[in-house]
C-alpha cells in the first residue's frame, strides 16, 4: 500500500509554531472513594463485544477517506482528528488531514502559521487541479494538512448554483489517494455544502 518516497510528490514545508511542554500534575488520590459490593460486581462482568462490520475495501494502492462529523460544535471532531493522524503517522503510515472547517483549528494544533498558507481546502474544492500544492508538511513526520480558514465560509455561496457541487472535494482527493494510506477529514459543525462533499469523499 505504501509508495516508493521517489514516486510521491514533492509537500510544500509550511512555518510552524513551536509549543512549551506542560507539566502534567498527577490527581489528587485520597478523594477517591472505596469501591463497593456494586462496584465490585460491575467490574466483575464486563459488557459484551458488538461484532462490527467489515469496512468496505478500497482499490489497492488508495487511501481510506474517513470523515469526522457531527453537527454540534465542542464535541472533539477537530482533536480527535488530530489526534487519530497522529498516531497514525507514528506507526508508519502516511497521513493526510484535510481541514474543512473555517475556523482553521487543525492547522493551529499541528503547528501550522495559517496566515503563511497560500492554497487552502477552498482552493482543493475550486480548483482541484491544484491538489498538489494544496498539502503542507507538519511537524510529525507523514503527517500532512489541507489547510481550513475563514475563506470557507463564502464557498457554500460560490457552489450553490454548481452542478456536481456535492463531489469538488472527492475529485480534488482522488489526486491525492494515491500518495497516503489514510485521508482524515475535519467539518464544520453544520450540514451544509462543504459537509456533504466530506460525506461523499469518505468511505
Amino acid at each position: 500500500m505504501h509508495m516508493q518516497e521517489s514516486e510521491r510528490e514533492p509537500v510544500i514545508e509550511a512555518e510552524f509554531e513551536e509549543f512549551e511542554a506542560v507539566e502534567i500534575i498527577p490527581e489528587r488520590m485520597e478523594n477517591l472513594a472505596t469501591p463497593g459490593p456494586a462496584d465490585e460486581i460491575s467490574i466483575a462482568r464486563p459488557r459484551p463485544t458488538i461484532e462490527l462490520p467489515e469496512p468496505p475495501k478500497t482499490r489497492e494502492g488508495m487511501a481510506r477517506i474517513i470523515a469526522c462529523i457531527n453537527q454540534k460544535g465542542g464535541v472533539g471532531k477537530t482533536t480527535t482528528v488530530i489526534n487519530v493522524g497522529a498516531h497514525l503517522a507514528t506507526m508508519g503510515l502516511k497521513v493526510l488531514v484535510v481541514d474543512c472547517d473555517s475556523q482553521g483549528n487543525c492547522a493551529t494544533g499541528l503547528g501550522i502559521d495559517k496566515s503563511k498558507v497560500a492554497n487552502t481546502t477552498r482552493t482543493l474544492m475550486l480548483q482541484p487541479e491544484t491538489a498538489a500544492q494544496c498539502r503542507y508538511a507538519t511537524p510529525i513526520d507523514g503527517l500532512h494538512l489541507v489547510v481550513g480558514d475563514r475563506t470557507l465560509v463564502t464557498l457554500e455561496q460560490e457552489l450553490v448554483s454548481e452542478l456536481g457541487r456535492e463531489r469538488r472535494l472527492c475529485e480534488g482527493l482522488a489526486q491525492l489517494q494515491p500518495h497516503y494510506d489514510i485521508i482524515l477529514i475535519d467539518t464544520p459543525p453544520s450540514l451544509g455544502i462543504v459537509t456533504i462533499n466530506a460525506l461523499t469523499a469518505a468511505d
